[in-house]
Parts: C-alpha cells; sequence; structure tokens
C-alpha cells in the first residue's frame, strides 16, 4: 500500500508521513491487479484536481487523448459516491501509458500538494500526438504575459501627449507658514474637533469637556513644539526645570492629557452600522477627507512615483502590517502617490483587498493587490502621466491595462512575472562575466513594452513603456575591492527611475525628523498626528519649491525645523481666544496702570502673526505737540509710536535716537573721510552738503551711513514733487518701507516728510527725516518686522549700533563699521 504507515523496518512506532513512490515489488503487484477488477484501483496521475465517478468505465480498446478524457468528465459527477475500498479517498483520472487500457482504483492516497487552477496532461502516450497540449489555466491569477513574443529590439514607445492643468493655479506670493497649512487643516476642521469633543465626552462620561475651537488650535500647536524640541515623557515640559513657557500658559499638565485623551473628529451614534463595517478607519475619515482634499488640490505634474508608506504603531488598531523590510516594521500601511519633488497628492489606507476592489472598474479587478493600488492611485492623475513604481505594483498585465488609460508604468519587475522573456534576456552568470553595467533589453512585437535587465552589484529587472536602454549614460558607483568609486554604464530607465521614484521616500524622510512620536495607545490618536505631519511636510515642500521658484536667497528659505516651529507658535498665538481689538487695548491700559510705582514687569513679545492681525493701539502713549493721526479709518488717536517703544525697551524712542546719532556723529563721519574710490566721492559730496542745520546734518549722516554700507539711499528716502499723482501712489503702494519726503518744488525745503509701512503711509507731517527714521526704527522694532533686504545693513546698524539694542551677533558689516568707529 502507498498509504502513510508505521515505519515497522526501523522499529519505531513515530508516524511518519512520505511521498508517493514504487517500489519494483509494489510496481509488480499493481501490474497484476490490473488484469482484474480495476474499479477499486486508484490512478497514477499527478493531477489532484480532477475529480472521475469511480464507476466510469473507459470504451474498450480504445486510446483516448488527454483532452477527449477532459471533455468526458464534464458530464460525470464530481463527486464520486465512496465504495468500500475508496470511502473517504480521493479518485484521481489517468491513463495506462502504452497499454491502451486505463488503470484501475487503487487503495493507496496521492500525497497532499497545493491546489493550484491547472489541468494538467494526463496522458503521456509514447505515439506522438498532433494536438497541442492545454496550457495552464491563468484563473484568479495575475496575467503573466503568457502569448507574448519578445525580440531583442529597441522599445519604441507610442505615448499619449500629457494633459497639462488649465491655468487655475493658486497665487501664492506672499503665504505665511499657516496659508500653507490651511490648505490641509482650517478652522472648519478644529471646529467640527471641538464640536465633536464636547458632544463625546458629555454622552460618555457625563462631564463637560467644554473646549473652543482655539484650544483645539493650541493643542495642536503644543504638540508640533513638543516634537521639536524632544523630551523623554510629556510630564517634563510642565516641570519646574524644563518647563515651555509657550505651553504651560496655555493649559495645565491635566488639561493637555484629558483633550489628548477625548479628541474626536465625529459622533460615533452617527455613523451607521454597515458604514463601519466596510470603513475600518471611519472614527478619523472625516479628517482623513479633509487632508485628503487638501492633497488633490495640488497641480498633478507630468510624472508622479506610488509606493507604500508605513504609519508606525504597535498597540491594537483595526488593520495592521508587518513589512520587514521597512524602517517602521509594524504599523498601518498607506499607499501613496507622490510627485517627485516629494508632494503627496492621493493616498489610501490598506485595509484590505475587499475595499480596493469597491474603488476600481470592472476590467480592472483581476490585476492583484498591487495592481488594483496602481488603478486607484491613477484616477487622480491626468491623461498621459508617467508613474514610477517598484515590484510589488508592476506586472505585465497591470502595464497593458494602464497603458489603455494613457498611463505610463515604469517600475522593477519580479522576475516569476515575466513568463517568457526571463529564458531570453542574459543570465546572471553571463551579465556577471562580463562586468558591471551590463544590460540586456528585450521588447514586444510592437515595440510598446520592454524589459530591460541590468547588472550592478546584483541583476536589476526593469519595465516601462517609455523608457528603455537608450540613450545609456554613466554614473559612479564604490567599488568594494578596489576600494574606489568606478565608472558603470547606466540604461537610460534606471537614470529616469532613480530620478523619479522618490517622492514617498523624501516625504517619509522629512515626516520621521521630527515625528509627534509621543507614546499612546489610541491608534486614533496616532492617525491625527501622523497625517498632521504629513500636513506640515507637504507645505514646507511647497513653500520651499515656490521660493526656489522666485528665486529667493537660500538663507532667506526657512529649514524645516524652523518651519514646524513657527507653525506651532502660530497655532499657539494667533487664536488666543481675545475677542475684540479693542479689548487688546484695554488690557494693556490696565497693565501700565497697575504697574505704575512698581518694579518694571516684562513681558514676551507677542508673536507676529498676533501684532498683525489687529489694529489695536496697546498702551497709552504719550503726547506730542507734532502728533499724527492715525491712519485707520474711524480712528481719532494720535501716535504713539514714542510710549509703545519705551514699554519694549525702557528707552524713550525720539530723544535716544536722535542723541545716540549726535554721539556718533564725529566717529562716522571720520570712517567716510577714509574711504576712496567712486564710495569716498559720494561720502565726501555727502559730507560737503552738511551745513549748521542739525536735521540737515542728521539727515545727510543716515544717507552716508546707506552709501557706506552700499545701499541705496533713495530706497530709504524717497522724494516726491505731489503725493496726489497716480505714479506716486502707485510708487508708495510698491514700498514695503521707507521715509517720504513732499516737496513744493525742487528748491524749496519740505513741505511733508512721512513714514512709509506696507505700503500705507501710516506717519505724516514730522519735522525732519531723523525723526522719520526715529519712528520708522521704532514701529519696526515694536512689531518685530524682518528687515527689508535692500536695508538691512544701515537697518541693523541703526538697531545694534547706534542704540544698541540687542548689539550681539552682529554681521560682518556691522562689526568693520563699529570697530572703526570705536
Amino acid at each position: 500500500m502507498a498509504t502513510n504507515t508505521r515505519d515497522h523496518s526501523s522499529g519505531s512506532s513515530k508516524y511518519k508521513p512520505r511521498q508517493e513512490r514504487f517500489s519494483v515489488q509494489r510496481a509488480l503487484e499493481q501490474l497484476e491487479l490490473i488484469d482484474g477488477d480495476n474499479s477499486d484501483l486508484e490512478d497514477l496521475s499527478d493531477n489532484d484536481d480532477s475529480i472521475l465517478d469511480v464507476n466510469y468505465q473507459p470504451p474498450p480498446q480504445e486510446q483516448s487523448s488527454s483532452e477527449d478524457e477532459d471533455d468526458s468528465s464534464d458530464d460525470e459527477d464530481p463527486i464520486p459516491q465512496p465504495t468500500e475500498h475508496s470511502r473517504g479517498r480521493k479518485r484521481l483520472r489517468g491513463a495506462n501509458n502504452g497499454s491502451g487500457t486505463e488503470t484501475g482504483t487503487g487503495s493507496s492516497r496521492t500525497p497532499r500538494r497545493r491546489r493550484q487552477t491547472q489541468q494538467i496532461e494526463a496522458d503521456r502516450s509514447d505515439d506522438d500526438s498532433e494536438e497541442p497540449t492545454p496550457g495552464p489555466s491563468t484563473l484568479g491569477q495575475p496575467n503573466k504575459g503568457r502569448g507574448l513574443r519578445w525580440r531583442a529590439t529597441p522599445l519604441m514607445p507610442d505615448l499619449a501627449q500629457f494633459e497639462h492643468e488649465d491655468d487655475t493655479e493658486l497665487d501664492r506670493n506672499g503665504w505665511t507658514p499657516l496659508d500653507y497649512f490651511e490648505q490641509y487643516i482650517d478652522r472648519d476642521l478644529m471646529k467640527m474637533i471641538s464640536d465633536c469633543s464636547n458632544a463625546m465626552s458629555l454622552s460618555r462620561s457625563g462631564d463637560l469637556l467644554n473646549t473652543s475651537v482655539d484650544e483645539v488650535y493650541h493643542f495642536f500647536g503644543a504638540c508640533i513644539l513638543m516634537s521639536c524640541i524632544r523630551y523623554p515623557t510629556i510630564r517634563m515640559y510642565w516641570s519646574k526645570a524644563l518647563r515651555i513657557t509657550a505651553i504651560t500658559d496655555k493649559f495645565t499638565r491635566n488639561r493637555f492629557f484629558r483633550l489628548r485623551g477625548s479628541i474626536k473628529v465625529l459622533i460615533d451614534d452617527d455613523v451607521p452600522k454597515d458604514l463601519r463595517k466596510r470603513d475600518k478607519f471611519w472614527k478619523v475619515r472625516p479628517f482623513l477627507d479633509r487632508i485628503l482634499q487638501g492633497c488633490k488640490s495640488q497641480n498633478r505634474p507630468e510624472c508622479a512615483s506610488i509606493d507604500e508608506q508605513m504609519i508606525p504603531f504597535t498597540g491594537t488598531c483595526p488593520c495592521r502590517q508587518y513589512l520587514p523590510m521597512k524602517p517602521n516594521p509594524v504599523g498601518i500601511k498607506n499607499f501613496v502617490c507622490a510627485t517627485a519633488d516629494g508632494i503627496v497628492l492621493d493616498f489610501d489606507l490598506y485595509q484590505g483587498k475587499g475595499a480596493l476592489l469597491e474603488q476600481v472598474e470592472e476590467e480592472e479587478v483581476g490585476l492583484g493587490l498591487g495592481g488594483l493600488v496602481l488603478a486607484r492611485l491613477c484616477q487622480t492623475l491626468h491623461r498621459g502621466t508617467k508613474v514610477y513604481c517598484d515590484q510589488f505594483f508592476t506586472s505585465i498585465r497591470c502595464v497593458e491595462q494602464m497603458m489603455k488609460k494613457e498611463m505610463y508604468i515604469t517600475g522593477t519587475i519580479m522576475k516569476n512575472r515575466l513568463a517568457g522573456a526571463k529564458e531570453k534576456l542574459a543570465s546572471d552568470k553571463t551579465m556577471k562575466n562580463t562586468g558591471r553595467g551590463t544590460s540586456s533589453e528585450l521588447s514586444t512585437e510592437d515595440g510598446k513594452l520592454c524589459v530591460v535587465k541590468w547588472y550592478d552589484n546584483k541583476p536589476v529587472l526593469m519595465m516601462s513603456v517609455v523608457h528603455g536602454t537608450e540613450p545609456e549614460d554613466t554614473c559612479q558607483r564604490w567599488d568594494k575591492k578596489l576600494k574606489e568609486y568606478v565608472t558603470v554604464s547606466r540604461p537610460s530607465i534606471v537614470r529616469e527611475y532613480n530620478l523619479k521614484m522618490g517622492g514617498v521616500d523624501l516625504i517619509d524622510r522629512m515626516i520621521s525628523y521630527y515625528r509627534m512620536s509621543a507614546r499612546t495607545k489610541k491608534w486614533t490618536m496616532r492617525m491625527l498626528m501622523h497625517f498632521t505631519d504629513l500636513a506640515l511636510a507637504n507645505s514646507w515642500l511647497l513653500y520651499r519649491k515656490d521660493l526656489a521658484i522666485c528665486a529667493a536667497p537660500k538663507k532667506s528659505i526657512m529649514q524645516f525645523l524652523e518651519f514646524r516651529t513657527e507653525m506651532a507658535m502660530t497655532l499657539l498665538a494667533q487664536h488666543h481666544g481675545q475677542g475684540s481689538d479693542a479689548d487688546l487695548s484695554e488690557q494693556s491700559e490696565e497693565e501700565d496702570n497697575s504697574n505704575q510705582g512698581k518694579k518694571r514687569f516684562v513681558t514676551a513679545v507677542p508673536h507676529v502673526s498676533v501684532r498683525r492681525r489687529a489694529n489695536a493701539h496697546l498702551p497709552e502713549m504719550i503726547s506730542l505737540k507734532n502728533a499724527a493721526r492715525c491712519r485707520v479709518a474711524g480712528c481719532t488717536g494720535r501716535t504713539r509710536v514714542n510710549a509703545e517703544f519705551k514699554r519694549i525697551t525702557t528707552m524713550p524712542l525720539q530723544s535716544r535716537f536722535l542723541s545716540q546719532l549726535d554721539l556718533h556723529s564725529a566717529s562716522l563721519l571720520r570712517v567716510f573721510s577714509k574711504q576712496s574710490g567712486q564710495q569716498g566721492k559720494k561720502l565726501k559730496d555727502m559730507a560737503a552738503m552738511m551745513t549748521e542745520d542739525i536735521d540737515a546734518g542728521r539727515e545727510c549722516l543716515i544717507k552716508g551711513l546707506c552709501i557706506y554700507l552700499n545701499e541705496d539711499p533713495e530706497d530709504l528716502v524717497k522724494e516726491y514733487m505731489d503725493m496726489t499723482e497716480a505714479n506716486t501712489l502707485r510708487e508708495v503702494e510698491g514700498t514695503t518701507v521707507g521715509i517720504y519726503v513732499a516737496r513744493e518744488t525742487p528748491s524749496n525745503d519740505y513741505s511733508d516728510v512721512g513714514v512709509i509701512l506696507e505700503g500705507v503711509v501710516v506717519l505724516h507731517d514730522l519735522e525732519s527725516v531723523a525723526l522719520a527714521a526715529a519712528m520708522l526704527f521704532g514701529l519696526m522694532y515694536a512689531l518685530n518686522m524682518n528687515y527689508p533686504l535692500k536695508l538691512r545693513y544701515t537697518l541693523e546698524v541703526l538697531q545694534k549700533v547706534i542704540m544698541e539694542l540687542d548689539a550681539s551677533d552682529l554681521s560682518r558689516k556691522a562689526q568693520n563699521l563699529k570697530r572703526k568707529m570705536h
């Protein structure tokens, strides 16, 4: 018998399963049984999937081919009734080679093997058959390209023209980090989180959370700031030694933890049961949809990449995955479509193959998991897009299907998906002997699809409908044996793949630098933090791209850490919950009155987003005889720059600025007189214009300072004949900061002197240019404005050398001038 039995020959009673094998003696016993009743004999075929009726009798003295036998089995009962000798055994169908009769059924059992939906040739007759043997069925499997004919010819791509987007791109000139961030997370989303968190807290525990939109902003700002300034535990941010006031001033430690445990983005009772079963991430779906909306609003480029992303989480969650080759192997899998610059265009969280089947077209159902992901993420791309992916997604059938939709795939591919092309490509051994840089290319008969094999350290298989081997170039690769870089030939498909495929890896790397990785047991909180990180990374990449297009200096572009910190401080400060602009003024007045006669109370300068969003006058100021009226419509207040500056610095602005300028006038003139060349001539001409009028002398010193620092004094002091002319008004509107001087005629004295700030005349009717310079400096210092590039050295010297404010960290030009003056 061929069944698994105890091995009596070895004396062991241990059960040892073994494969079906026939000894010579057993073969003779089987042949003897053939002459008798063959109804109980089991066939010797390798086909485990064909099942026959045990009472089946072949026609006598007729040898039927395997194809005829397959046809005859269609009329038989697929589940035979067991007999006394065959109960519980599988009946396999076959033919007796060369005998013209079929073997019967034996009592042996064939070994269990992996079931495949294939038809295996059951008859191996000695006579040659003219009919072809049926090939393996591909039912339920991805098409591996069987039937394609491969030739050693170059690729001849036939590509549709890429459909560029309409000229509807947003004008992002002058956008702040908050503007970029609100593409993904805006105030409406924060309000929804606030309302849902309050409702869920009340329904679950009966306690009112009583949070607000502002507090939700504070919470997200605190989480972002914690990711920039890392402590081992969250509680350390409230410790006496290490406390971060930007966080601790907003809420207590217990309040922060309560918010962290109560954040909700929807009301659970509003979600029907069928949606909960269909969507495993329904608890955070509104948040994901808002992030996805921001991603889909980005411009679609001609080239995009698709890859996997892991959201690290080891706790209990609806769909946790394990990818051992990833830096974070355990977590939630997210399929991402991104540009070569790393900007995320679309994403889809993995919930199983069934969720993807619902989102693709009918003809794409059989593409396999990788193909389904490609089909889903390509839905938001334009016709003619070139898509780059790795071997998980690439198959011949998938590439052909995407080509019908005019999406052109390029990617690495597994060798078991190449079918007939694998045998025609150069072998690994041959390529290794030839050396690094060897490549082999095959294409289909129509030349629209190619496979390239390139040998570097190891062989790499790639498939594309866009790129082939030509044109080749060279690259530098490290040789371990020679311990030096060597020049290696590289096909075009490898070069393009390396250039366009790294987008998802780039966004992953940016997120990993400052990830909000505080430990949590709730997968919902991990998802909120991850996609907030994704929104920040996307915002910074877009911000950097915009400034690079504008040819902005690299020093003026914020690094990612600075961008995140600025965003955190904006969220912590901008929505601080104070009602009106008048409240700001009243609060400041109360602070000033309460501190009279007491020790000076120093407060931190408010964040720039707070100062610029209100038109409040802040503290009460001193009265000046020549105080100008406020330019805000409906406001009757007068200039208060002096007192605001004094509140911040404890220095009187006007008297301090003018006295310090007079104090340093002699040393400045001495430095100016030592200059030579064209600059020295201009400085001497400027010094010659100084008269006994002290205001005129101060004006010449300020203009001379601009010339010495290689800056144009006309960028600071602008002279106009008529302030009501259209050209003059347009020039004023285009001025960031400056001083204007109005004259009735070129020879007359000034009829008006004022200050321009952000294109608006904020002060006028001032006595002199020197006083206007003092007011301009005081406004910019009080508002904490960045100095314009054209005047940054002049304003820096006025602040740090003349006024002696924050004198550390001088630029090289300011240091040289200060050294020469002293």
